[in-house]
């Protein structure tokens, strides 16, 4: 599960093959070019979604290097890509399934994914903003459960040879339709209001192409190893909204809620 980059995938290479029956990386949707051309990394133009597991993968390395302080930073040389590729050396030594996983919610998530839009309702706010470009957004993720069981299955998996499988919900929503989501589960009755990029506050903008979706086709694992969902899309985000309600985080970027600045945005608007 730990596994981040090329090192840990040439050790873990070598101490396991000959060894185990088959190996389970813990991959991830940040292999795809599709995630540089969201986050503008990349200038090309949109990729086709859902991925597949033949989509083109990320052109640049290191994804997440220009963030880090230093080498001394774990995500310094953080690469999926090259985890799979040395994982992947010799198929007859060690087989293994790459398993790229999408944003995982549910209880326990240390990222707190539903985070931006739960606390808004839980603090009385009576509109939720969005930019009409990111309203429209596809973005994959998948309820902890589910991925569990997938992981599951690709280990018990027998066949020989390599394999690589996409993991996501069947229903890839739309971050207004995640938006709606939380606040069913949550009783919130408020209005989701979309407005242009450039009318929202500096707190509310994002520098990303909302064009690109970054959403995952998970046919194949579904077709070859039988996987589905073992909990309803529905129940999964009360599951999650409940857990998130009781452990709101004690520490988080305040910038991100900025009321003021949103109310003057929702007055020019009429809201």
């Amino acid at each position: 599960m730990i596994g981040l980059d090329e090192q840990d995938g040439e050790s873990q290479f070598q101490m396991f093959q000959n060894k185990i029956g088959r190996y389970v990386v813990i991959s991830s949707a940040d292999v795809y070019r599709a995630y540089d051309r969201l986050r503008l990394a990349d200038p090309g133009a949109p990729d086709p979604t859902p991925l597949t597991e033949q989509s083109p993968l990320r052109d640049k390395l290191y994804p997440y290097r220009a963030d880090c302080k230093g080498p001394e930073d774990r995500l310094y040389n953080y690469d999926k890509i090259l985890l799979e590729r040395a994982l992947m050396a010799d198929a007859d030594a060690m087989p293994v399934t790459s398993i790229r996983l999408p944003m995982v919610y549910g209880p326990l998530d240390y990222q707190r994914r539903t985070h931006p839009y739960l606390k808004r309702m839980m603090d009385g706010r009576k509109q939720i903003i969005l930019s009409k470009e990111q309203a429209q957004w596809h973005g994959l993720r998948g309820y902890v459960e589910d991925m569990a069981e997938a992981i599951a299955l690709c280990a018990l998996d027998t066949r020989k040879g390599h394999h690589i499988y996409n993991a996501a919900d069947r229903v890839c929503l739309t971050e207004r339709e995640w938006v709606e989501a939380i606040a069913d589960a949550n009783s919130w009755n408020g209005e989701i209001l979309e407005l242009p990029e450039t009318s929202l506050p500096d707190s509310l903008k994002d520098p990303m192409d909302w064009n690109q979706d970054w959403a995952l086709d998970s046919t194949l694992i579904r077709q070859e190893l039988g996987y589905s969902e073992l909990v309803p899309q529905k129940e999964s985000m009360v599951r999650t909204v409940q857990w998130q309600s009781a452990n709101m985080p004690a520490e988080f970027d305040t910038k991100q809620f900025d009321y003021n600045a949103e109310d003057e945005v929702l007055a020019r608007a009429g809201g």
